[in-house]
């Protein structure tokens, strides 16, 4: 088949579910050939042909995170897809409702100059009640923590500080302009960083919020949640912002630590390990070029 929207290939990271990955390959294969549907597989387990019949399937055994996995699957396209612009990112878990890719296919095109787009994000409980899990994100004050709005009845276009990593359409050029989808947290907070590197750059990041994909919410560890919120502070957050956050998360240790519950003290040497790491990781890193 050739591809129904023009200009657009997909990157799907997956590890280890396949039944998903089934599932959201029915759903994509109807509006994109084998070349423009890129799956990297993280696991190394996509050998069977239901796969890559559908699907141009990168799997070398390395497991680069999701983030890793991202950039992969888009220098593949970059090097081999010359009609390419736009690039539509999502887990092996997404599923694309009615006109979703239309819809983000069609704001992609108001924004020629760069952007990064997300729709809204939608779960369903073990009953089958749907309730809504991100319209796309914010830090929420006092103390900058990356939360989700999950308000049922926004719709329409609108602007917010990051996008969930689940599902999201970037433009090659950004993409270049960024340096790619930051990669030092592995999985998880990536999507914030990236929200954060646009904004500065000026790129507009939005949510299509009449474009819905479905997909199950999860989360990190407290681990490492704390060590990837330190990486976020130290590397992508203003000085003042930075130091909100550490002092937050300094204090939460501190009384943790003087708890009479085990459980408790445990806990605050799990977040003090988790911060050294975190700074650890930073510090390793190349200065980000703003």
């Amino acid at each position: 088949m050739t591809s129904t929207i023009s200009g657009m290939a997909v990157v799907i990271v997956h590890y280890n579910s396949h039944d998903t990955m089934r599932l959201t390959l029915d759903d994509l294969s109807r509006h994109f050939d084998r070349e423009h549907l890129v799956v990297v597989d993280n696991s190394a387990t996509l050998t069977e042909d239901v796969y890559r019949q559908r699907a141009t399937v990168l799997a070398d055994g390395e497991n680069r995170g999701y983030a890793g996995g991202v950039n992969h699957g888009i220098r593949a396209v970059a090097k081999t897809l010359p009609d390419v612009s736009e690039i539509l990112v999502c887990t092996h878990e997404a599923l694309f409702r009615d006109d979703a890719l239309s819809q983000l296919h069609a704001t992609a095109k108001e924004f020629p100059g760069g952007h990064i787009i997300g729709p809204k994000l939608v779960t369903r409980d073990y009953r089958g009640v749907e309730s809504v899990w991100s319209n796309g994100g914010h830090l929420s004050l006092p103390f900058y923590y990356p939360k989700h709005d999950v308000a049922a009845s926004a719709r329409g276009l609108r602007r917010v500080k990051w996008v969930d990593g689940a599902a999201f359409v970037i433009d090659l050029g950004t993409w270049r302009r960024l340096g790619g989808i930051p990669e030092e947290f592995f999985m998880y907070m990536e999507d914030v960083a990236l929200g954060l590197l646009a904004r500065r750059a000026g790129v507009p990041v939005l949510t299509n919020l009449d474009a819905i994909v479905e997909q199950s919410a999860n989360g990190p560890s407290r681990s490492l949640a704390i060590r990837n919120r330190i990486i976020l502070a130290l590397r992508y957050m203003r000085p003042f912002e930075r130091m909100i956050v550490r002092a937050e998360v300094r204090a939460r240790s501190l009384l943790a630590r003087v708890h009479p519950s085990p459980s408790m003290r445990e806990k605050a040497m799990e977040s003090n390990r988790a911060v050294s790491e975190g700074k650890a990781i930073v510090s390793q890193l190349a200065p980000l070029v703003t």
